[in-house]
């Protein structure tokens, strides 16, 4: 590990905020089960379609449940934590590749190089997801980071080398 060369020693702890999911799994789950009824009921397999669009529709929603992703920044040092799959911990200056700006030209979303696929993360998605937003702007700042507007989206700044 590299020594901590930024003057804040920080420690943000960051959960996914699921309540919306959880209200939509609720009312999913009522109306698969309205439908299985009305399936076993009646017999006729037309039942049965949209009893089984309930049933995918639910596992897309379950999805981020059970991922439970976790964030935890602690001094420059990013550790993202997964239920099912092994954390990543990487230093947040080396590792900071894209960021996402809303229509507004505000940043939404942090893209990380770490790990085999990336890790995208939206401080918006969290809770204490504004200090961690702030947290992270200030490293850009201390770091003198350099982003460019890509060409092809310019809603993506990429980081100048």
């Amino acid at each position: 590990m590299k020594p901590n060369r930024h003057k804040t020693n920080k420690i943000i702890e960051c959960r996914a905020k699921l309540g919306a999911t959880a209200i939509v799994l609720t009312l999913i789950s009522l109306l698969a089960a309205l439908f299985l009824k009305k399936w076993m009921d009646s017999g006729s397999a037309l039942w049965a379609i949209p009893f089984v669009a309930l049933i995918v529709i639910f596992i897309m929603y379950f999805w981020p449940m059970i991922l439970m992703q976790r964030v935890c920044v602690e001094n420059a040092y990013v550790i993202v934590s997964y239920t099912i799959f092994p954390s990543l911990a990487f230093h947040m200056s080396d590792s900071l590749h894209q960021i996402i700006l809303t229509a507004d030209g505000d940043y939404q979303s942090y893209i990380f190089r770490a790990g085999p696929a990336g890790v995208r993360i939206s401080p918006i998605g969290y809770t204490n997801g504004d200090e961690l937003d702030a947290y992270l702007r200030e490293i850009i700042e201390q770091d003198k980071i350099r982003f460019v507007r890509s060409e092809n989206n310019p809603r993506l700044l990429e980081r100048k080398k």
